[in-house]
């Protein structure tokens, strides 16, 4: 296949449009559909390889014509590894400089997966992981797309022989050439991927998103045009310039008007691959016409330099932006910004390319690898060196640059009306009993450990190191507590059930995750020969209001709170805990709770806590956390007094964990959270004693 410029001009704008989504540029929220177009344009080039390579064999001998599948993999080895390698051995090296060693252990374990083409699959896992969603980006994320590419071309050539050869002896392949039957697998794949790719995003949107399964129509879609202009190598000029038009407004629309990547690919996904296909059906080069203008406008500089180092690039931006952002969230936020940090990543690009890509690649006779650039690095290592080193000094002048920028610390990023929220909220405790003597002194101890906690600058010394104190809490044993499987306590009420069977009293625990964060403490507050607790609790935001959107379809969330409350009203336990993240407004909270009203009566609802940053995002490599305590942010505290305090006891839960309205993450020597949203084992047993206070103020448990 002859060089085309133009797909490599479509690379240069695919990784601007990566690029700008990246940074954040206003109307272009749509960029990560960039990702699709390279998965059609490397479908399309590989499978163009593959055709050719297998034709010329044909031609000499068509009952052994074959691919040389070791020359295919070393090519790919040496296209992609060389250049992936560096920039995961550079990125992990830094984690380790620059972060903590919680994220830099992390940052490791995604590099491995990373190196070992298995980015996407740890990308699902933590997408799919409820209580991994709250830890920091991953600098290599990116790597996904790289995993899925070579996941495809795993079974791709293989599959590519097979089928032009028809070794499976399919009946209505004898009659009809090579390319049709490699035309008509492919097509096959590639609408069985579609379809899956629909049902898939529906079911499950944050896995599908990174699967090869659901990517690989896009791919096949590539594939299937190399193979169709084969088929039919003549094509109108009128049709070409169409399709080069129409590709070109189909991108644009999908960059500027695709508001996010959530629900994607799905159907939706179907629009920029298409495009991507009509462009590089209108670029085949033709004798009797040129190329279509928006072929030969992209076949030039700079979209052509672009395109040549646009691997390098796509490798370098996303760590590069993610570890400016994270040092200075002002980063990218201005026009400046955004330029000095695209410069910087062009630089890195361009030296990556010339001192390590460009050498690595197998370069076929016909076609050089050449850019405008070429004479900076022609010439000894010497010069090659120097350039570099250049390189490296302006980018690094740059990210100084960008760093120095005025950001806003996320613990000063408080609403203007949150002081009166939080007085609206704290005016629901009127419904809570006065504390007694003891139950007073007991409360204000614990508001000084809240209070010291907050002027907490580093880690206690019996805090480090951290990560073993970092443990879930285990009120709840699997399977009872496995957010993938959100029926399981209702339909195992008996195994789920915590405390002595045969205990006189009862109560039950309903919410989502933040309700399972408090299992732990309610089983320390209670007597167990005197109460069993019913845990109905889940992940993934599926509360007890109706209220959370972050629920996944497949969970049915209304149904699972339909079944719960079905349950309650059979078991009519003494009392019923109500808590979760806290959507919604006083509406659906008010006829979330009417609906509990028959199951107990007594019902106590707890306000939603505070969520804190990461330990992975706030400790600094010194172990200081003085980034870590946060301002509360405006809630959905009076909405939920509103519509719930008339009916059942509201008890505003902040003050365990916030003085002053900054709340902390270290408390009496033991972290709050272990991932910024669910209590620490430690601080669960801790809240035993003032949730033991609570219950006796809501005359849930009689004074003693």
């Amino acid at each position: 296949m002859k060089f085309r410029f133009d797909i490599e001009g479509l690379r240069g704008l695919a990784i601007m449009m990566a690029i700008s989504f990246h940074l954040g540029v206003p109307y272009l929220q749509g960029g990560f559909v960039s990702v699709d177009m390279f998965f059609v344009i490397s479908g399309f080039l590989i499978t163009s390889l593959l055709a050719g390579e297998f034709a010329k064999s044909h031609a000499n001998n068509p009952d052994l014509a074959t691919v040389s599948l070791k020359n295919f993999y070393i090519r790919r080895v040496r296209r992609i590894l060389p250049v992936a390698v560096f920039v995961i051995v550079i990125t992990v090296s830094l984690g380790f400089i620059l972060f903590n060693p919680l994220r830099s252990k992390r940052i490791l374990f995604n590099g491995i997966w990373a190196l070992l083409f298995g980015a996407n699959i740890n990308a699902i896992r933590q997408a799919t992981d409820y209580f991994q969603e709250g830890l920091p980006t991953s600098p290599l994320l990116h790597y996904w797309s790289l995993a899925v590419e070579e996941q495809f071309y795993f079974f791709w050539p293989l599959l590519f022989i097979l089928s032009a050869r028809n070794v499976f002896r399919l009946p209505f392949f004898r009659s009809i050439s090579w390319e049709h039957r490699v035309f008509a697998v492919i097509s096959l794949i590639g609408v069985a991927s579609y379809g899956w790719s629909m049902y898939a995003t529906h079911e499950n949107p944050k896995g599908a998103y990174f699967s090869t399964f659901t990517r690989t129509f896009e791919l096949a879609t590539g594939a299937a045009v190399a193979i169709l202009v084969r088929i039919y190598p003549d094509i109108s000029p009128i049709i070409k310039r169409t399709f080069s038009y129409l590709s070109i407004v189909l991108i644009a629309g999908t960059a500027l008007l695709y508001p996010n990547f959530r629900g994607f690919p799905g159907y939706l996904g179907i629009v920029p691959t298409l495009a991507t296909a009509l462009y590089l059906v209108a670029g085949i080069p033709s004798s009797n016409a040129p190329q279509p203008f928006p072929n030969r406008f992209l076949s030039r500089n700079p979209w052509k330099l672009l395109g040549t180092i646009s691997y390098s690039m796509y490798l370098w931006h996303f760590p590069l932006i993610l570890a400016l952002k994270d040092f200075n969230p002002a980063a990218g936020k201005t026009g400046l910004s955004m330029a000095l940090i695209l410069v910087t990543i062009f630089l890195l690009a361009t030296i990556t390319f010339y001192l390590i890509e460009k050498p690595c690649r197998i370069v076929s006779a016909h076609h050089q690898i050449d850019t405008s650039l070429d004479p900076l690095f022609n010439g000894s290592w010497l010069k090659k060196i120097t350039v570099a080193a250049s390189g490296l000094g302006i980018a690094s002048c740059l990210i100084m640059i960008v760093l120095k920028g005025t950001s806003v610390p996320s613990s000063q990023m408080a609403n203007s009306s949150l002081a009166q929220t939080h007085r609206q909220v704290a005016s629901a405790n009127r419904t809570l009993s006065p504390l007694l003597p003891h139950e007073e002194k007991l409360m204000n101890a614990w508001h000084n450990k809240v209070a010291e906690g907050v002027k907490l600058t580093f880690l206690p010394p019996n805090l480090i190191p951290l990560q073993p104190h970092l443990v879930k809490p285990t009120g709840l044993e699997p399977p009872c507590h496995d957010t993938s499987n959100p029926r399981y306590p209702i339909d195992h009420l008996n195994e789920c059930t915590i405390g002595d069977p045969e205990a006189p009293k009862s109560i039950a625990i309903v919410g989502d995750s933040r309700a399972g964060a408090w299992v732990q403490a309610l089983k320390g507050a209670l007597n167990p020969e005197e109460w069993k607790i019913y845990p109905f609790t889940r992940g993934h935001s599926c509360g007890w209001s109706f209220t959370s959107p972050g629920a996944p379809t497949s969970f049915n969330c209304a149904g699972i709170i339909d079944d719960t409350i079905e349950r309650l009203n059979e078991l009519q336990p003494d009392a019923i805990i109500l808590t979760e993240v806290g959507f919604g407004d006083r509406n659906s909270f008010r006829a979330g709770i009417q609906r509990y009203l028959s199951a107990s009566p007594k019902i106590l609802v707890l306000s939603s806590l505070q969520g804190l940053p990461t330990f992975e995002e706030c400790l600094g490599k010194d172990n200081s956390i003085g980034k870590c305590p946060v301002k509360m942010f405006d809630t959905a505290g009076a909405e939920l007094q509103a519509g719930v305090s008339d009916l059942a006891t509201l008890a505003d839960v902040t003050h365990l964990i916030c003085h002053e309205r900054v709340c902390a993450a270290v408390i009496d020597g033991s972290p709050v959270f272990y991932d910024g949203n669910h209590f620490s084992f430690e601080m669960a047993d801790k809240l035993s004693d003032p949730l033991r206070v609570i219950l006796r103020q809501a005359g849930i448990l009689e004074p003693k």
